[in-house]
């Protein structure tokens, strides 16, 4: 079986982890985490711009409760951004929709099922970072106003308009591990189902 590179992107940090969305309605939609390690001018760069690019995107804070120690000092070398692509189908072009500054993005992880946001279809997915923070995003379709006697509405028909990213929880795990004198990071996550609940678990 032969396999050829469709699409090359430039994610200026390293990519870490790669997942398309579940959800057959937003099946187009592809997320992205990254992992940089930083030196010191880029990380004073980066602590100056860590914002979101994208107005869509609600900022979380990554600061630590607690006062700072070297350990949480050095963890700040490793940044990462959270970038939302799109299919367009016209061209078979990946466009960027999406992005937000975020501590190192080890692990990314979309709710199988669907969740409703205004009567729309939205899904969810959950990033975990280098300093023990979990972050779960949503994601749903944009809808613009359709001109006529019923004030009707439908999906933009525009790629970089047509997703909507919004941060709607934020947690971060501050559990130091004693003999080692480190904190403890957030290597992965997964989603649990049944009893019509769904949690996250972290291992």
């Amino acid at each position: 079986m032969a396999v050829k590179t469709h699409k090359t992107i430039d994610t200026i940090y390293s990519a870490d982890t790669v997942e398309w969305c579940p959800i057959p309605e937003l099946a187009d939609v592809l997320v992205c985490g990254t992992y940089q390690l930083l030196q010191e001018s880029e990380q004073t760069v980066n602590s100056a711009s860590n914002t979101t690019d994208n107005p869509d995107c609600d900022a979380v804070s990554t600061d630590h409760p607690h006062s700072e120690s070297a350990e949480e000092a050095s963890s700040k070398n490793r940044a990462g951004r959270c970038l939302m692509y799109a299919l367009n189908h016209d061209d078979s072009v990946l466009n960027e929709v999406a992005r937000c500054d975020a501590n190192a993005i080890l692990d990314v992880k979309w709710r199988r099922e669907a969740s409703n946001h205004n009567g729309a279809v939205a899904a969810l997915f959950a990033t975990v970072d280098s300093v023990g923070g979990t972050v779960v995003y949503k994601v749903s379709q944009r809808e613009t106003a359709i001109d006529g006697p019923d004030k009707t509405s439908a999906p933009s028909s525009s790629t970089h308009d047509a997703y909507a990213l919004e941060a709607c929880a934020s947690h971060t795990n501050t559990h130091f591990d004693e003999a080692c004198g480190t904190e403890l990071l957030n290597l992965a996550c997964e989603w649990t189902y049944g009893m019509g609940k769904h949690s996250i678990i972290l291992p």
